[in-house]
């Protein structure tokens, strides 16, 4: 059996770790597992999964608070499994000496996938990733990246990147009325205006301007709800913000969720005005969905795979987006289960991505 060490941050509902993860429920495991370093101490939400599917999990110390534990442990576990594989997620060179301590420590084949098309370093760090990435870059023998975007920021070019799409099971994200009134019976929503969003609570998802959107929104349908799913180190301020516009009572904090095709279903449009973005995972999971998604014109074109994706400027005011994001709420209700099949054929069906990924990253397809 060949075994991958993937390193990262967290397996939280983050998309890239979401990412990993439907790649692994795909693999043969007769003959592939991937294993897990994870550089926190906490409970993450994939444990259980991953330990059912055979993988391993390491909880390594936090790298950027205590750096020389993390080595040492991480030397520790790459010395004594003697994996041949090692993957490492990330957007920066600051991501990727992890992939020389496992060269040196006798892994053959370094991985790096991207996963974004910016980051929220201090302007110094991201100089310095900018003047040194395609030398430091160098080191992963494969490349990977969600989008061109992505490849660029993470690579340099996107050139001898394999940008491999974020697939997923299309079939679990079909719209279903079934789902679709079962969840606004749960959330207590009835007929009202469901605006939502899934991501993490940071600076990049921009969710201020998403409160400014939807303050808006409720000016218009004064009905309407907006649902928040994921959690994040922002939440708190978050939730002030919505006070301080009159409209904590009609926003919905869900936190982290794992019935996401059911809520996207529930949903009547899709508001995302990211600063940046490698690939939204959400925003391929919502236009599954056939769910309109009116998102920032900084995330790559890439994302709109059907016509249920449209591109607005962050320098357009709230009150645009927002007359933007009704008007696609109001026209394109319709004919939602047919998105499925779309993206299907567009190459997003997460078997063809993981058959992708087993080649590549081993060398050989499922034959």
């Amino acid at each position: 059996m060949k075994r991958i060490l993937c390193v990262v941050t967290n397996m939280n509902t983050g998309g890239a770790e979401t990412f990993l993860m439907k790649i692994y429920r795909q693999l043969d495991r007769s003959r592939y597992q991937m294993d897990f370093c994870i550089c926190n101490q906490q409970q993450n939400v994939y444990e259980d999964e991953i330990r059912r599917l055979g993988g391993q999990i390491y909880h390594l110390p936090p790298k950027t608070k205590q750096p020389f534990s993390f080595l040492r442990q991480f030397w520790k576990v790459l010395r004594t499994q003697r994996y041949r594989y090692v993957l490492r997620l990330g957007s920066t060179i600051f991501e990727m000496p992890d992939l020389y301590v496992a060269w040196l420590a006798g892994a053959k084949v370094k991985i790096f996938r991207s996963c974004n098309a910016s980051a929220t370093y201090p302007s110094v760090l991201l100089r310095a990733h900018k003047a040194l990435r395609r030398l430091v870059m160098r080191a992963a023998d494969i490349q990977i990246a969600p989008s061109d975007l992505a490849a660029q920021f993470t690579f340099g070019s996107a050139k001898g990147v394999c940008l491999l799409p974020n697939g997923l099971d299309t079939r679990r994200f079909t719209f279903s009325d079934e789902n679709r009134c079962q969840i606004r019976q749960e959330l207590a929503v009835k007929d009202r205006l469901v605006v939502g969003h899934i991501g993490r609570f940071n600076v990049q998802k921009n969710h201020r301007f998403l409160l400014e959107i939807f303050a808006e929104i409720k000016k218009r349908r004064p009905e309407a709800v907006l649902w928040l799913v994921g959690k994040g180190e922002l939440e708190k301020q978050v939730k002030e913000y919505a006070a301080a516009l009159g409209i904590l009572s009609s926003v919905q904090f869900l936190g982290v969720r794992l019935d996401i095709p059911a809520l996207l279903c529930a949903m009547d449009v899709f508001v995302f005005p990211s600063l940046f973005e490698g690939m939204p995972n959400t925003v391929i999971e919502a236009q599954t969905s056939g769910l309109p998604c009116l998102i920032s014109d900084t995330i790559t074109r890439q994302a709109r795979q059907t016509d249920r994706v449209h591109f607005a400027s962050l320098s357009r005011t709230p009150a645009q987006w927002a007359e933007e994001a009704l008007s696609l709420a109001d026209t394109q209700a319709a004919g939602r289960t047919q998105a499925a099949e779309q993206m299907r054929v567009a190459g997003y069906d997460v078997a063809s991505t993981a058959a992708q990924f087993t080649k590549l990253v081993f060398g050989e397809g499922h034959e």
